[in-house]
């Protein structure tokens, strides 16, 4: 019989994003979409690449996300205004746009990727950790040929949170047209 492991921070029991994932039925790229957009941020690290976060709030966060019944759900997209018309939903929107830009959005995730130690000195405090939570997460994504809605999501954090009113300037020419380019196209 196996135990069980309990990994605590300071005493409060802490998960990892691929425990939280299992728990919620979601894959890690989901998972970690969520906690950035429930602002879950980790409490420690189990080494220096898996976050660890505070179960009892993360499981809270995560119970209360749209389309989990505690915010009311997830808006719908409306009926058209007469029967047959098409109606353009969100995620075919999402979709065309991530297949016209889809090497746009793969070329900026790998100079993320590649630059990411450089990168991460150019901001402070939590957009630094935050910048750092999506630049991994992108380059977990990039396994695919064609860019997911999560790993433009990713990309597109980490550019925003890069961008000159909030952090240091970029010293390689390439990659501050980089980040240019991919401000103008994501934001």
């Amino acid at each position: 019989m196996m135990g069980t492991i309990l990994i605590t921070v300071d005493g409060r029991p802490a998960l990892t994003t691929q425990q939280l994932a299992a728990e919620f039925g979601l894959d890690t790229s989901g998972a970690r979409t969520a906690f950035r957009r429930a602002g879950i941020t980790p409490i420690g690290q189990l080494d220096g690449r898996t976050p660890l976060y505070e179960a009892a709030t993360s499981r809270a966060a995560m119970a209360r996300r749209p389309g989990r019944g505690g915010r009311g759900g997830r808006h719908r997209a409306r009926t058209p205004s007469r029967p047959g018309a098409p109606v353009a939903t969100d995620s075919g929107l999402a979709r065309a746009w991530l297949s016209e830009h889809n090497g746009q959005i793969l070329r900026l995730a790998a100079i993320l990727v590649d630059h990411r130690d450089e990168l991460a000195d150019l901001v402070d405090g939590p957009a630094q950790a935050e910048l750092l939570l999506n630049i991994d997460g992108a380059g977990e994504l990039m396994d695919s040929p064609r860019a997911s809605m999560e790993l433009a999501g990713a990309v597109a954090m980490a550019v925003h949170l890069l961008r000159p009113a909030a952090a240091r300037p970029v010293e390689d020419r390439e990659v501050a047209a980089a980040l240019a380019q991919g401000l103008a196209l994501l934001w």
